[in-house]
């Protein structure tokens, strides 16, 4: 395992960023977006390879779908196509507040039913007395426009609502509160409430 902490909770920006994204050879942070721009990350200009990147330096999130050079994301992808679930969350983390993410290169109604499951997921957090980040549409279109990635990929492989879940793993920032491992937790299983009921109540809780 090359992530060696307990966890980031405590740890600085510049710790995650050292851990999760890793550095150059020249002990500068690859940080984002470069971190995404060189795949696999493999070479002469690399240094500490970050948790981001499997051991062959491939990022499962952004892998070539149709000829994937990783062994995680086939596995991912076929147990997606047998089970062919309603639902599927990508779990990722970052330093603010928790929010559920817009998919791309998907029908508008899914991206209607992810925002849908946002605003019923903030209902639970506020129950809680903890924040969440705003939803915001994201489109296929810009001067770069965004990556087909992998939770993309589960939608055309399954039909599932597929989307990514970005939880802050309690850094300590300047732009947001030092959020407790309790505090983490309630964030998740907060989630999987709104998933569960959301396909429960058809959308409607």
């Amino acid at each position: 395992m090359r992530f060696t902490p307990k966890s980031l909770q405590g740890m600085t920006f510049d710790d995650m960023r050292f851990w999760g994204q890793g550095t150059w050879s020249d002990n500068t942070f690859c940080a984002w977006p470069q971190s995404k721009r060189q795949h696999p990350m493999k070479g002469d200009n690399c240094g500490f390879l970050g948790c981001y990147f499997n051991d062959d330096g491939i990022n499962s999130m952004h892998d070539e779908f149709f000829a994937p050079m990783s062994a995680e994301v086939p596995a991912i992808l076929n147990l997606a196509r047998e089970e062919a679930p309603d639902m599927a969350v990508s779990l990722h983390s970052h330093h603010v507040a928790p929010v559920p993410v817009c998919p791309v290169y998907v029908p508008q109604e899914i991206k209607h039913d992810i925002k849908q499951l946002s605003v019923n997921y903030a209902k639970i957090m506020k129950r809680h007395n903890l924040p969440t980040w705003k939803f915001e549409y994201v489109y296929e279109k810009g001067k770069v426009p965004p990556t087909f990635n992998l939770v993309s990929a589960l939608y055309h492989v399954s039909g599932a609502k597929s989307f990514h879940f970005e939880c802050p793993h309690g850094i300590v920032h300047e732009d947001t509160p030092t959020f407790s491992m309790d505090d983490i937790l309630e964030m998740q299983l907060g989630l999987y409430e709104a998933m569960m009921n959301y396909e429960l109540n058809d959308g409607s809780k």
